[in-house]
């Protein structure tokens, strides 16, 4: 999460690992058939936010308390940092929840986002280290940047929508230069593996694979 700490998951203990290899259990968490997500709001928060069993818990770096964020239970699929903001991803229905500024434990319930642009509901989140969101639905995918305005400062980006969708909402993550994630062939059918240097997604996959 930073230079000098260590976090993740293994089975249901949040454990924090140090150089020499020992680690500490910090709390525990849901688990369900799907992988944790982590992400760390820098100095800004001191925090450190995961998902869990479909749950949210935030980590206090001070006072290294591990904190069930209760309004997201049964919502959280993924989550992302950006612009000082902790995103939680709800796959159910499709929706986006921000938190406060550098405040993992505070989400305003009115602070969240859908899509309206096709019918295909966003499927996965992913938040790339240049600061764009991007939100593939299974057909389609948006891309989302900070605009600034408030309480929600996130906005589709002018680049409009992509016509590469995801086939499975973990396989998205960023390789390098690229976000990559496998996704639908559109309408020759099946599956290909997608990279998007910026928005535009080229192939990068084989017929045979």
């Amino acid at each position: 999460s930073d230079a000098s700490r260590v976090f993740g998951v293994t089975g249901q203990k949040f454990y924090e690992w140090f150089a020499d290899g020992s680690a500490i259990e910090r709390g525990t968490v849901a688990i369900d058939g799907n992988p944790v997500t982590i992400y760390q709001n820098g100095k800004g928060g001191q925090q450190v936010l995961v998902t869990a069993g479909t749950n949210t818990y935030c980590f206090d770096m001070l006072t290294n308390v591990l904190t069930q964020v209760t309004f997201l239970d049964g919502k959280s699929t993924q989550c992302g940092f950006i612009g000082g903001y902790f995103l939680v991803f709800d796959i159910d229905t499709g929706t986006v929840y921000q938190s406060d500024l550098y405040d993992g434990l505070t989400f305003d319930p009115a602070n969240f986002f859908q899509r309206n642009t096709q019918a295909d509901d966003w499927s996965a989140m992913f938040v790339t280290a240049l600061g764009r969101i991007c939100l593939p639905g299974t057909k389609t995918r948006d891309n989302y940047e900070n605009i600034g305005t408030f309480p929600i400062p996130f906005a589709p980006a002018d680049a409009g929508i992509q016509p590469e969708g995801i086939a499975a909402t973990f396989s998205i993550c960023e390789v390098g230069a690229f976000v990559c994630w496998l996704g639908t062939a559109g309408q020759s059918g099946g599956y290909k593996v997608y990279a998007a240097a910026g928005y535009r997604a080229q192939e990068i996959s084989t017929e045979a694979i």
